[in-house]
């Protein structure tokens, strides 16, 4: 009796040590919460909590490997402790090991099958690995069962799988929830605008990059500028696009993307030194460049295949010496199957600049390996 009850008095001190500790780390002094949770382990070895708040709190100082080795004692005293196999999961997947981590999140909802934080966690990681209906399903799972802040993130994280698999209607609606509850997240506002975009609402995406402009940091502004310059080309604003794609580069100048879209921006103006403009992307990134080339020249042909070729025919009419013209039609026309009229434009292309041979082979190719051929419908796959 005399044993049971010492065993008794320490759980209860080691408890009392840890919920100093939780206290603690709410309040974001982890160094002394880990000093309580270490006292409430020294106190009772056996104290699976113990272990998982000081898991909890080596995560947060980015102590991962630790962090792992305290939530797996955790689960070895208790193998039926949902939240820690969720915080391991969490953890595993912070260090790039996904299937370990929809292992554990797995766990987590078979010992709790209403936990939706771990249904969360475990869209994010379908969301990861381009599953977007995974994703979608576990997210409604979630939102039920999730306070208000955690909801933004999932209606936001929801929003973006809707606009992978073309849903932007249903991602618009999970935008407006989301700033519905948090009306001052940028990167929701860049979310949405993005969404207005690709429904060809380029109006209303501007107004979105505009207020996420307001309230991103300057740093972090490059993907906005990038994205508003975009909606600005669809809005035929060409030079304040290129303003925009200028500020873009300014803050990031390793940002490919922003020279292929000034690029084509410049095209549009007739501005001769267009090509250097992809020269510089290809520099960058010779494997992703293409590839992002080949995306925005199909976004176009899903929106209007007749209005890019006449665009292309309009500006050889102007300059048939034009070469961003030919080198676009010609793509365009390769990915709308029409190989023997776009294998002409090719070779017009090659003649006329030898210099640009290699970044028309790598548009090529990536055109070739493109798994979806561009539709003409306005809404059709990105």
């Amino acid at each position: 009796m005399e044993r049971t009850g010492q065993a008794e008095s320490r759980r209860e001190q080691a408890v009392a040590r840890s919920m100093v500790g939780v206290k603690l780390l709410m309040a974001g002094n982890t160094a002394a919460a880990i000093a309580e949770f270490d006292q409430a382990i020294a106190l009772d070895p056996g104290y699976a909590e113990a272990y998982s708040n000081r898991g909890a709190a080596r995560h947060r100082l980015n102590q991962i490997p630790a962090a792992i080795d305290d939530f797996s004692k955790a689960i070895e005293l208790n193998p039926e402790y949902p939240e820690a196999f969720n915080n391991r999961g969490v953890a595993c997947q912070a260090i790039g090991d996904d299937a370990a981590a929809t292992i554990d999140f797995d766990h987590a909802i078979r010992l709790r099958p209403d936990y939706a934080e771990a249904y969360a966690n475990r869209g994010k990681v379908r969301h990861a690995a381009n599953d977007f209906a995974g994703a979608i399903a576990d997210f409604d799972l979630a939102l039920p069962g999730l306070p208000p802040q955690a909801a933004t993130t999932v209606h936001h994280n929801r929003g973006t799988a809707r606009t992978m698999l073309g849903d932007f209607t249903g991602a618009l609606t999970d935008y407006d929830a989301a700033l519905k509850i948090d009306p001052r997240r940028s990167a929701t506002y860049e979310a949405r605008g993005a969404a207005h975009h690709k429904s060809n609402d380029f109006k209303s995406a501007l107004a979105d990059f505009d207020r996420a402009m307001q309230l991103a940091s300057p740093a972090s502004r490059a993907s906005i500028h990038h994205q508003r310059g975009g909606a600005r080309i669809g809005l035929r604003q060409f030079p304040e696009a290129i303003a925009d794609f200028n500020a873009a580069l300014q803050i990031d100048p390793k940002m490919y993307g922003a020279y292929l879209s000034r690029g084509n921006a410049r095209h549009h103006l007739r501005d001769p030194h267009a090509m250097e403009d992809f020269h510089s992307a290809f520099a960058l990134d010779a494997a992703l460049a293409p590839r992002e080339l080949i995306r925005l020249l199909r976004e176009n042909l899903d929106r209007d295949p007749t209005e890019v070729l006449a665009d292309c025919r309009k500006h050889l009419r102007l300059d048939p010496n034009d070469i961003c013209a030919l080198g676009r039609r010609g793509l365009s026309l390769l990915l709308l199957g029409k190989k023997d009229e776009a294998v002409r434009d090719f070779a017009a292309f090659r003649k006329l600049d030898s210099n640009s041979s290699e970044i028309l082979r790598l548009s090529i190719d990536a055109a070739q390996r493109d798994p979806s051929p561009a539709t003409t419908g306005k809404n059709g796959p990105i």
